[in-house]
């Protein structure tokens, strides 16, 4: 059936979804309790960002940043969270 795949796919872009929902209702969630837990923060910015809501995604990202600022523990993170940060305002451009 010349379909099969087209409907294969749009099921799977449909779990996708499914799953970066879930993940951002984890997110938001840790972050209610713990509003400075930065795992969670960097996660829900990726988890925004692979939903395809660059601009939440860039929030989440700026707010990452701005939190983790001065804990040694996240500079590969906070480089990492730049550089996608770039990325999603040169392509939002």
């Amino acid at each position: 059936c010349p379909h099969r795949g087209s409907d294969s796919e749009s099921s799977e872009r449909a779990t996708d979804r499914d799953r970066h929902r879930e993940a951002l209702a984890y997110f938001d969630r840790a972050l209610q309790l713990a509003p400075r837990h930065l795992e969670a923060r960097l996660n829900r910015a990726v988890a925004l960002q692979l939903s395809g809501d660059h601009r939440g995604a860039a929030d989440a990202y700026r707010t990452f940043l701005e939190q983790s600022a001065n804990d040694p523990a996240f500079t590969a993170q906070r480089a990492a969270a730049r550089q996608m940060l770039q990325r999603l305002q040169t392509t939002s451009h």
